[in-house]
C-alpha cells in the first residue's frame, strides 16, 4: 500500500484512512486530533502537519514501516536543487582557518552547521553523543580529523538540537524527529544528495535517513556504531533493557559531579586532551541534557530498518573499541543488503583519535574510488630519539594512555609523561595523533 514519495501529504493520508475503513471523525479519535484538523490536512496541498501529528496519525492508522516513512516523506517532501537556497561559502581545507557557524530551521528549532572545503561530493557528518562545532576545532586530532575529510569532499557538519549550538532547552527528540535536523541542514547548505557520515551513536540516525530518503543519499559510511541499544535475541552485545534503565539511573545520580572531568567517561590519554575533552563535553551539554540523551539513546533499535537500506554502504569499526564491540559492526554490516565491512586496528572510539588518517583512508577510498597515498616519513636518526623514547614512541601511537605505557615499560607514569614531551618536541609535532606515521617508520628493540 506504499505511495511513491511525490504524492502529497493529504492524498497519502486520505488513501491510508480509507483503506483502514476509517472516516475522518474516526481518525481524528484515534489520533487524538481534531476532524477539522485532519480534514484541512486532506484538502489542502500546501499544509506542512508536525512530526508529532504525523505520528499520531501513523499510530492511529496501525501503519508498516515501510508506509510510516512514506507518510513522513510526504509530509516532508524532498527539495529539488531548484527550490534549496543559495550555496553557503566554504571554507577550504586551510589549517589556520576556522569555518563560520550557520543555522538551518528544522520546524521551530535552530540546527547549527558549518561547512568546509568544496570538493566535488557533499558529505554530511554525524558527530557522536554530545558536540560543540566551534570548540572542536581546538583539539588538534579533532582538527585534522575534519581538514582529511574535507581535502575530498565539501564537508557539512551539525550539532544535534539540544546541544552544542543548536537551540538548547528544546527537549530530546527520538531519531525521526532528528532526522528531519539532517534534511533542513543538507536543505540550508544546498547538499541536494550527500554522502552520509555517521560515528557512534549518529550511526543509527544517518542509517534511518538513508532508508527514509534514499533519493537524497549517495552512500552511506558508518563508524563505530550499533543496531540496537539493548540486548535482543538476534542482538546479545548489550545489556538487557532493565540493567540499562538501572546504568543511566546510577550514572544520572553522580553526572552532575563528574561531568566535563576525566571520570565521566573514563577518559584516557595526556593531559591536555583531557582537559579538552572536559572542557568539550560542558560547552556541548548540560549534565541534565546529558542523561536526557543517554535515555534517549536507550530507546535505539534499528535492526529492522538495516534490511530496508538501499544505496552503497561502507560499515567501519576498530577491532578493539572500548564502547561498541566490534560484533555490532559486523552485524550491522551483514543486515545492510551489499554493505562492506572494514576492521581497522586500535582501540580507540572516538575516530579522531589513533590512527585517524587509516580511518579517513577508506572513507575517501569508497566516496572517491581512489586510494590516497600516504608517504611515510623518515625513521628519525638514532640520536633524534633515546632509547627509551623509541620504546614509548609505538605505544603512544597504538592509542595507549600513560598508564598503560608506564604499566607495560615498567616505569613511573610522571617518566612517561616527559619521554611524550620529549617525543613531540623532538619530532616538531603538535600531539599524539600526528605521531602514528612516525612509529611506523621506527624500528624498537626492547630495553634490557
Amino acid at each position: 500500500m506504499a505511495e511513491p514519495a511525490s504524492a502529497p501529504f493529504g492524498a497519502l493520508l486520505k488513501r491510508y484512512r480509507l483503506a483502514a475503513g476509517l472516516t475522518q471523525e474516526q481518525l481524528a479519535a484515534r489520533a487524538g486530533l481534531s476532524t477539522r484538523a485532519v480534514s484541512d490536512l486532506e484538502r489542502d496541498p500546501a499544509r506542512q502537519p508536525r512530526l508529532e501529528s504525523v505520528a499520531l496519525l501513523a499510530d492511529a492508522l496501525a501503519l508498516a514501516d515501510a508506509e510510516r516513512r512514506a507518510l513522513r516523506v510526504a509530509a516532508r517532501p524532498v527539495c529539488t536543487p531548484a527550490a534549496l537556497p543559495a550555496p553557503v561559502a566554504a571554507v577550504g581545507p586551510d589549517p589556520r582557518a576556522r569555518p563560520a557557524t550557520r543555522y538551518a530551521r528544522s520546524g521551530d528549532v535552530s540546527i547549527a552547521y558549518q561547512v568546509v572545503g568544496d570538493g566535488p561530493v557533499d558529505l554530511v557528518l554525524g558527530l557522536g553523543f554530545v558536540s560543540h562545532l566551534e570548540y572542536a576545532w581546538e583539539e588538534p586530532g579533532f582538527a585534522h580529523y575534519l581538514r582529511r575529510l574535507a581535502a575530498f569532499a565539501r564537508l557539512i557538519t551539525f550539532d544535534k538540537r539540544g546541544t552544542g549550538l543548536s537551540d538548547r532547552g528544546v527537549g530530546v527528540a527520538p531519531l525521526d524527529e532528528r532526522m528531519d535536523d539532517v534534511r533542513a541542514v543538507m536543505d540550508a547548505a544546498r547538499a541536494a544528495r550527500a554522502v552520509l557520515l555517521g560515528a557512534s551513536e549518529s550511526g543509527p540516525l544517518m542509517a534511518l535517513f538513508a532508508a527514509t530518503y534514499p533519493e537524497r543519499v549517495a552512500a552511506l559510511v558508518l563508524y563505530g556504531t550499533f543496531a540496537s541499544a539493548v540486548r535482543a535475541p538476534d542482538y546479545p552485545w548489550r545489556p538487557a533493557a532493565d540493567e540499562l534503565a538501572a546504568l543511566i539511573d546510577a550514572r544520572a545520580r553522580t553526572l552532575h559531579r563528574t561531568w566535563g572531568t576525566a571520570d565521566a567517561f573514563s577518559v584516557a590519554g595526556d593531559p591536555a586532551w583531557r582537559h579538552w575533552f572536559g572542557t568539550y563535553l560542558r560547552l556541548a551539554a548540560s549534565p541534565g541534557a546529558a542523561v536526557a540523551l543517554m535515555r534517549m539513546n536507550a530507546t535505539i533499535d534499528i535492526r529492522h530498518v538495516l534490511p530496508t537500506i538501499r544505496v552503497p554502504t561502507l560499515v567501519l569499526h576498530r577491532t578493539d573499541d572500548p564502547q561498541q564491540q566490534i560484533a555490532e559492526g559486523r552485524y550491522v554490516a551483514a543486515h545492510i543488503p551489499g554493505a562492506r565491512f572494514v576492521a581497522l586496528p586500535g582501540d580507540t572510539h572516538h575516530p579522531y583519535r589513533g590512527d585517524t588518517d587509516a580511518l579517513v583512508d577508506e572513507v575517501e577510498a569508497f566516496v572517491t574510488g581512489v586510494r590516497p597515498a600516504t608517504p611515510s616519513p623518515p625513521a628519525p636518526p638514532p640520536a633524534l630519539l633515546t632509547r627509551r623514547e623509541r620504546e614509548v614512541l609505538p605505544l603512544v601511537a597504538r592509542g595507549l594512555t600513560n598508564r598503560q605505557i608506564a604499566d607495560a615499560l615498567s616505569i613511573g607514569e610522571r617518566t612517561v609523561e616527559s619521554h611524550v614531551a620529549s617525543i613531540l618536541a623532538r619530532l616538531g609535532v603538535a600531539n599524539r595523533v600526528q605521531l602514528a606515521p612516525w612509529a611506523s617508520a621506527v624500528s624498537v628493540q626492547p630495553q634490557r
